[in-house]
This record gives structure tokens, sequence and C-alpha cells, in this order.
């Protein structure tokens, strides 16, 4: 017996619908952007796109998962924005700190919005 719980597929099998005109005909192309997401062709419009079109994180010249970890370490442990920009650029991530300001500024409410308490402590377990 199949469950169809059993034939789920990853992120990277799953065509992506057009954020312009929302037709499911989207086929991916080979190129990547230079952060390494997936660009796709949508057969309908013809636009193109990547994985972060039609999100916030859209216009950021700097990885969503980095961008999510400044925000969550300046918040919880209450770094200054100087302290953030120099402990990511010894990781090799060179921003500024009005950069992190920024982001905390921009991304911070939508972050908190979608968490909750005990997915909080799941994200910021030491």
């Amino acid at each position: 017996m199949e469950y169809p719980f059993e034939k789920q597929t990853s992120d990277e099998e799953r065509p992506m619908n057009c954020p312009h005109c929302t037709s499911p005909s989207t086929k991916e192309q080979s190129k990547k952007t230079i952060l390494g997401y997936r660009t796709f062709r949508c057969a309908a419009c013809k636009h193109l796109l990547n994985e972060r079109t039609g999100t916030p994180f859209n216009s950021l010249e700097y990885p969503t998962d980095i961008v999510l970890l400044v925000i969550v370490w300046r918040l919880r442990n209450k770094l200054s924005l100087r302290d953030v920009a120099e402990m990511f650029l010894e990781r090799g991530w060179s921003f500024t700190h009005e950069t992190v300001r920024d982001c905390k500024a921009r991304f911070a409410p939508l972050l908190a919005g979608q968490t909750t308490r005990s997915s909080w402590k799941i994200l910021v377990r030491r």
C-alpha cells in the first residue's frame, strides 16, 4: 500500500509557480544566480525568476540564511551592531554595522511574526 506522504518531492525537484502570472508552468534553467539560487523561466509570461523572487529577501546581496543568522545573533545575544558585523567578518562575510541595522529593522518583524516561543528556542539553540 502506498501512502501519499512517501512520495514527497524535495525543494530541488519541485517546480516553482511564477509570481508574476501565477502560472505553474516554469522550467528550471541550468544557470544559477551569483548566490547559488536556482533560476526558472516561466513558459506563460517568459519572465526569468529565481527562488527568492516575490519574497522580501529578493533584493538582498547576501544569502537568506546569513541575514537570518545576523538577526538572531543580534537579538538573542544582545550584541552591538559593530560586534555582529565583526563576528561575520571573521567568518568571511563582509558588511557594515549599518547593514546589520537595516536587516534587523527590515526582517526582525517578519521573523518575530513567524516564530513562537518554542520555535524561537529551537532556532537559537546553542
